[in-house]
């Protein structure tokens, strides 16, 4: 009986997570350097590529604070879409991107505006502080 109720339970996780997509997307160097901002052509001034409002989350599969910070990530790539986009940046796999904004504790993300600007969050923000920010420039 034990083993069905595990296995139950086990499959069900396996259904639910095979059933939501993933609305953060993954961003490596290259990808930031083509998407968001060149800083090796552009090192002095920040020019921004988007049309929309840009999340860059620096995170570890390792981090517990990262992994609470995903599903308010997710939920805010949802609820904001067409006017947010989320990228995830894994900081084992892109130390130069995370070496070039110095994240050095983790969680750490950024915030790209489409007004020219971003801005820089450390720590795990609440689901409230994190719509807050985004709307200061989405609304």
């Amino acid at each position: 009986m034990k083993k069905r109720i595990a296995l139950f339970i086990f499959l069900s996780f396996v259904g639910l997570t095979a059933c939501s997509p993933e609305k953060t997307q993954p961003l490596t160097y290259q990808g930031f350097l083509d998407n968001i901002w060149d800083f090796e052509a552009n090192p002095d001034t920040f020019v921004y590529k988007g049309n929309n409002t840009v999340i860059v989350d620096f995170y570890a599969k390792w981090c517990g604070p990262c992994r609470q910070l995903l599903p308010i990530m997710e939920k805010m790539a949802v609820e904001y879409e067409g006017e947010l986009t989320v990228y995830k940046v894994n900081v084992d796999e892109e130390q130069r991107l995370a070496n070039f904004f110095q994240v050095q504790g983790l969680p750490v993300f950024f915030i790209f505006y489409t007004n020219g600007t971003f801005k820089r969050y450390t720590g795990l923000p609440t689901e409230a502080e994190l719509r807050k920010l985004i709307e200061e420039q989405i609304k």
